[in-house]
């Protein structure tokens, strides 16, 4: 019941900071007509431009669309959570140094969460604390659902193709985003089924809550 509670929050958290990071960089690649509602200003480049960061808070935007596309994908959520703590913590560091009001606050409730991110993905991460990683070398990469990478590859490729448009037809960074979420989705949907399949099929034991 723990571990299953546990999983579920890892999972939960993962959407929720895959979302947050999503939407906000799309937000301000389309200049906040993408999603109104997200946390964070959506003229970020234009806010930075006086002190020489127009081309960072461009960085920013398409960052965060990359690693909340991770994030939400859970299958490459850890590599999402290693890549968005340097990238909030910069944030962190220019809102304090601009002095924006309340977005601190939000930024280090954002580095909390990566922060359970990366120690619940611990036995995943721990060999860059030991001496001798010898072991590990010989480990071969095994990608046992590589149709399912095939479809994470389009669907991320979509969502950048989708943020490429945003200053030419709005309408069709829409089209690309969405379709780039819903192959992300039927991605899941495939790698949950092929999994499925092999735990079946007594090839490999699926762990509850862990989709990656």
């Amino acid at each position: 019941m723990i571990n299953t509670l546990f999983n579920l929050a890892v999972v939960g958290t993962r959407i929720f900071l895959g979302f947050v990071f999503f939407t906000a960089g799309m937000g301000k690649l389309t200049h906040g007509h993408y999603f109104p509602l997200t946390m964070f200003p959506m003229s970020l480049a234009k806010i930075l431009e006086p002190h020489g960061l127009s081309l960072w808070g461009e960085f920013v935007a398409w960052s965060q669309v990359i690693i909340g596309f991770l994030l939400m994908s859970q299958r490459f959520a850890t590599l999402g959570a290693i890549m968005s703590l340097p990238l909030i913590l910069n944030i962190f560091v220019i809102t304090v140094s601009l002095d924006f009001k309340g977005t601190p606050y939000l930024n280090a409730f954002l580095i909390a969460l990566n922060l359970f991110l990366l120690a619940a993905d611990y036995h995943k991460l721990k060999f860059l604390f030991m001496d001798d990683v010898s072991e590990y070398r010989a480990v071969p990469l095994r990608r046992k659902c590589w149709q399912a990478d095939l479809l994470w590859a389009v669907a991320l490729a979509l969502c950048l193709v989708a943020g490429s448009f945003h200053e030419f037809n709005r309408s069709m960074t829409f089209v690309f985003s969405f379709a780039g979420l819903a192959v992300m989705l039927a991605g899941g949907a495939l790698e949950f089924y092929l999994r499925l399949k092999r735990r079946n099929s007594g090839q490999w034991t699926v762990v509850s809550g862990q989709l990656n």
